[in-house]
């Protein structure tokens, strides 16, 4: 069997500061899924998705070729049974109990502010083991991503593998989670004379737990092999709550706190950076929901405000939202279409 669908998307930016940072852009991700009956087992699967991008500010040319692109956005193919998952191709993996600010966002480029909820994929391996007592086990091998991913400062060197894998495993009335991951990074940009041989380790430890409201932690601790005058250790750990009010139809609130240490050596403590965030979801009725989003940077004192209101039908959704960035690169989201520093967005989504 054979299943097609897809998700058309238009908007408009106005951004009140630049004007020539106004744009306008369009958006098509036909999506199509296979379920093969192979020895009359349904076991196997495969997907295939590509993306057509149109975006045009209003103070650049107006050149069709340039302004629009067309890519691919997934194309994996599957083997699943009751306990095993295992997955190759173009795909999305993401992990980690965090909302706003994780520390643990290593392969996607997922925008809390985007409402179409989009990243761009990464090309590997992903197998999964589902153990009776709800543990899980990821073992992922990684390769041709030569682009940066997630919170990743420098690229893969090309022509590299990446392998890593997770563990998580229930803890009292909620679980906890150990991932590490290692690869070549690509510094020749930044120091041309450096070794070639760049290892990059990373270890990630995560919990969540539901007492009443929802709390929940990330910390990762990111080692560069290599000698040079840049920063070798990076520190990165989230702290999270969330709690839904009984409040009319139900105030969602989640906040988060990240706390990031950034270090030439091994250990030591030299720079401290602090970001906060705040969440808030209220469904309205059936049709509308209102959500708001607020992000501070304590050593910048740079402000990021973000307001939605979407209305949705069976096919259709309409949203407006509007920003307010004090600070450009206050946070590195990637894939929301969110250039603007202060303005107002319209936007019109159809499903089918």
């Amino acid at each position: 069997s054979a299943d097609y669908q897809g998700q058309a998307s238009a908007w408009f930016s106005l951004d009140h500061q630049y004007l020539n940072r106004s744009a306008f852009g369009m958006r098509y991700i036909p999506e199509c899924s296979i379920h093969p009956a192979i020895g009359g087992s349904r076991a196997w699967s495969a997907r295939l998705s590509v993306q057509t991008r149109y975006h045009q500010r209003l103070g650049s040319p107006k050149d069709v070729r340039k302004n629009m692109e067309t890519d691919l956005y997934r194309l994996w193919l599957r083997w699943s049974k009751a306990q095993w998952d295992i997955r190759v191709g173009l795909q999305k993996i993401n992990f980690g109990p965090g909302k706003l600010l994780r520390s643990q966002r290593w392969f996607d480029r997922l925008d809390p502010r985007d409402p179409l909820n989009l990243t761009t994929g990464v090309y590997g391996l992903l197998s999964r083991y589902y153990f009776m007592n709800n543990a899980n086990l990821w073992v992922w091998a990684l390769y041709g991503n030569e682009g940066r991913k997630g919170l990743e400062i420098m690229p893969t060197r090309a022509n590299t593998p990446e392998v890593g894998g997770r563990f998580q495993y229930p803890a009292a009335m909620g679980e906890m989670g150990i991932a590490f991951h290692h690869r070549q990074t690509d510094w020749s940009a930044m120091t041309p004379e450096s070794p070639d041989k760049k290892f990059q380790q990373k270890i990630g430890l995560d919990g969540v737990w539901d007492v009443g409201a929802g709390l929940w932690f990330e910390a990762v601790w990111i080692f560069n092999e290599i000698n040079n005058p840049w920063k070798n250790d990076y520190r990165f750990v989230t702290l999270g709550s969330d709690y839904t009010f009984s409040m009319g139809n139900g105030l969602y609130t989640a906040a988060e706190h990240m706390m990031v240490s950034v270090n030439d050596r091994m250990l030591a403590v030299e720079e401290n950076l602090s970001l906060s965030g705040l969440m808030f979801n209220y469904p309205v009725n059936l049709f509308d929901q209102l959500s708001c989003i607020a992000l501070y940077q304590w050593d910048m004192e740079g402000l990021v405000g973000y307001v939605s209101y979407q209305r949705t039908y069976n096919r259709w959704r309409f949203i407006v939202d509007t920003f307010w960035n004090t600070s450009e690169d206050l946070y590195s989201f990637g894939d929301a279409n969110v250039t603007i520093s202060k303005g107002i967005r319209f936007m019109v989504v159809y499903s089918h």
